[in-house]
């Protein structure tokens, strides 16, 4: 009984995030979830906001799930989905942290601040606040591991991160 609500769930999950991988369960599932649409790319904006939220219950109930000693089949389910959330969510983190850079020029207000090595502007600061900002939550919500999540997915996700970051900084 546990099992399939949270096959369900997970299915629910991925036909909605992962429009791919929803079209390679059998037809059968597909079916019984009936049609979905593909995620719709004008909310991609609002996603870094609560995706980490999102995150952060997936992993809290696998940690539960852990501690309750369910089935392997269980466990497995649900630390599926939560590495592939792990994974949206870097991606989401990354490309609005991307975005917020960008656009940097467009707060800029020109007034100049006297600092002991000379003057600046805000710019500095807040492309500091950004990189900070975006680095906090993913050590928090994604980087570290729980328990029931495999240690491999994890270097996965570091080496991901990496190079998401490297992007950030062109």
């Amino acid at each position: 009984m546990v099992y399939k609500i949270i096959e369900l769930y997970s299915d629910m999950v991925h036909a909605t995030f992962f429009p791919n991988e929803f079209e390679s369960l059998p037809e059968a599932r597909q079916k019984s979830l009936g049609h979905w649409i593909n995620f719709n790319e004008s909310l991609q904006d609002s996603l870094a906001a609560w995706l980490p939220l999102c995150v952060r219950q997936i992993r809290s109930c696998l940690s539960s799930f852990v501690s309750l000693s369910l089935p392997q089949d269980v466990l497995s389910c649900c630390s599926r989905i939560a590495i592939s959330m792990r994974g949206l969510c870097a991606e989401a983190l990354f490309t609005h942290g991307t975005e917020d850079i960008a656009s940097l020029h467009e707060r800029e207000d020109w007034r100049v601040q006297a600092e002991d090595s000379g003057c600046i502007t805000s710019l500095p600061l807040l492309f500091e606040n950004i990189v900070v900002e975006v680095l906090i939550t993913l050590k928090e919500v994604i980087i570290e591991n729980q328990p029931g999540e495999p240690a491999d997915c994890n270097n996965q996700l570091k080496l991901k991160s990496i190079s998401y970051f490297q992007s950030m900084l062109r």
